[in-house]
């Protein structure tokens, strides 16, 4: 990798199905649902599937619950 490749925004460091889920707490299958279904954008690299940190902030953000919606 150059050092082009390296300067990139943390919102724009790609992470693994392992890295979403550690980050999220949730499951692997959980992660591959979400991505099946559209919410959280991915891209392909041979087999493996990488999602943007800030796609995976937006997917949290958009499913925040504050006091008012839940009451």
């Amino acid at each position: 990798m150059n050092e082009q490749t390296n300067r990139t925004d943390a919102g724009d460091r790609l992470l693994s199905i392992r890295e979403i889920q550690e980050l999220l707490g949730v499951s692997r299958g959980f992660v591959r649902k979400i991505q099946d279904r559209g919410e959280l954008p991915y891209s392909r690299f041979g087999k493996l599937r990488k999602s943007r940190l800030s796609d995976v902030d937006a997917y949290v953000s958009a499913r925040r619950v504050t006091p008012e919606d839940a009451g």
